[in-house]
């Protein structure tokens, strides 16, 4: 099991920017004093574990593991990434006391900087499980969100609550900014020598 708490990640300035344009009235040089006061409200944590599928001893979470691999070849031996993720749970704690406030903009600001920030946290644990599978020989599919259905399963086995992460049967992940992936190793095929 691999849990990475407080990396550093970089918000990226002009995707923040665009992702408040429709719905809050800012200028491009406030992005950056707002991503620089309100960094401290996110809390980066990831924990993932590559598993062989014969690996995982629930049958039932097996299961529904092997339906995820679509279009994919599988085998006992494939190997399935599994990640939870999360931006932890101060910012939206932040967020709501300025709802009750009528802070409603500075609200709409951090969520959307909450928003960026778990997209960096995926890209970066993307890159770390690539990167363990070209050491093997293989390639990622893609990190795809796992369906609700199998959240409590993937909870309890990877043990999130090392990383601050629950499940709840109302609202899913808790924090809310907190997501759930998993992908495929694909074995690349080896060139025939002549």
């Amino acid at each position: 099991m691999k849990k990475i708490k407080k990396f550093r990640i970089s918000v990226r300035p002009s995707y923040f920017f665009r992702l408040l344009k429709n719905s809050v009235e800012i200028q491009k040089d406030e992005i950056e004093k707002q991503i620089q006061d309100n960094y401290s409200l996110i809390s980066p944590c990831t924990l993932y574990e590559s598993y062989k599928l014969e690996g995982l001893k629930n049958e039932e979470f097996r299961k529904a593991v092997e339906s995820w691999a679509e279009g994919i070849e599988i085998t006992p031996y494939s190997v399935v990434s599994l990640v939870i993720i999360t931006i932890g749970g101060m910012i939206e704690k932040e967020i709501e006391n300025l709802k009750d406030k009528d802070g409603r903009r500075q609200a709409d600001i951090l969520e959307a900087l909450g928003t960026e920030a778990l997209q960096q946290c995926h890209i970066f644990v993307t890159k770390l499980i690539q990167k363990e599978a070209e050491e093997e020989d293989c390639i990622v599919n893609g990190l795809k969100k796992v369906p609700d259905a199998e959240l409590k399963n993937m909870v309890k086995l990877l043990d999130s609550r090392k990383i601050g992460v629950a499940y709840d049967k109302k609202t899913g992940l808790t924090p809310p900014k907190s997501v759930a992936f998993y992908a495929y190793w694909i074995p690349l095929k080896k060139k025939k020598r002549k």
